[in-house]
């Protein structure tokens, strides 16, 4: 009795929540429903899809830490700045915010303005940081596809003398977060690598499949030794072991 007196003297009030229960429920449910995925599931689309990862949170949070080589669009510019996201309308595109909701408007912006393939990443930052996956305070820089060395980039040298016996290739794609902590790893090594980017190259994919036995990116090979992913890399490093499978040695 004591809810159906509330509706009779607030009907009002439970027609708006009727109302707007609706609308979310088409949204989530309905014809055109917004994507949402999980941050495993979005690890998986950067590393076999390519997926571009749109972070529309404030100046502010996003140098406080966000996902690396992600796009920082703030969601009160986005719909000024769609031009920004041209080259991608058909790539699959990942819209993330602190917690969800300002990421939710971001994406249905985009999808009225045609784009491709977008989801929303649940539960946001919040999830993403719950899960142990990588953030990053620098500034994104946008890497290139296809075969490079570290040689492009030059590196005051450190303390340390190099076994050029041992060769290392990494297997990436452009966005994998996991990909850039590996890499960055490496680069503190100051040694050579190469570099080996898969995304959208199935015989490269199948190249790395076939070799290491998986099929998630970055795969790391040291000379013949298949180290494994960028776990395991840092796995290494921790037990003090990966400079000797470098060939590094302190100079007396």
């Amino acid at each position: 009795m004591q809810f159906s007196d509330f509706v009779v003297n607030n009907w009002p009030l439970f027609v708006a929540l009727v109302i707007i229960s609706f609308l979310l429920a088409r949204t989530w449910f309905g014809p055109g429903a917004l994507a949402s995925v999980r941050p495993a599931e979005a690890v998986l689309l950067i590393n076999h899809q390519n997926a571009v990862i749109v972070d529309v949170r404030s100046d502010k949070e996003y140098q406080e830490g966000h996902i690396v080589n992600s796009l920082h669009i703030p969601l009160g510019v986005l719909e000024n700045r769609l031009s920004d996201l041209k080259n991608h309308k058909n790539d699959s595109l990942i819209m993330v915010c602190r917690s969800g909701t300002r990421s939710t408007s971001a994406a249905n912006i985009l999808k009225k303005q045609g784009f491709a393939s977008v989801q929303n990443l649940h539960g946001g930052m919040l999830a993403w940081s719950s899960a142990s996956l990588p953030v990053t305070t620098a500034k994104t820089k946008h890497k290139k596809s296809g075969k490079k060395t570290n040689k492009e980039t030059a590196q005051e040298p450190l303390a340390i003398e190099h076994d050029d016996s041992h060769n290392v290739l990494v297997y990436t794609t452009r966005r994998c977060p996991f990909c850039t902590r590996a890499i960055k790893l490496l680069e503190s090594k100051n040694i050579g690598y190469t570099e080996i980017d898969i995304g959208n190259k199935p015989d490269l994919r199948k190249e790395m499949e076939e070799r290491a036995q998986r099929t998630s990116v970055p795969q790391i090979f040291i000379g013949d030794l298949h180290v494994g992913g960028c776990d395991e890399l840092y796995t290494l490093e921790e037990q003090g072991k990966l400079d000797d499978l470098l060939g590094l040695e302190a100079k007396v």
